[in-house]
């Protein structure tokens, strides 16, 4: 029985790393892409757009 509490304990540290970076992943693409294209199509401010 202890072995399976491990291997679930195990799952849930790597689900928890998972979900981890994929937030950080969707606050890379809000941040660095959809955000200034959004404020860009409200505003029209080019200069507001991130130089690549």
């Amino acid at each position: 029985m202890a072995y399976i509490a491990m291997w679930a304990a195990f799952g849930g540290f790597i689900l928890l790393i998972s979900l981890i970076n994929l937030f950080e992943f969707v606050k890379w693409i809000w941040f660095k892409r959809l955000g200034p294209t959004i404020y860009y199509l409200i505003t029209g401010d080019a200069d507001a757009l991130p130089r690549r």
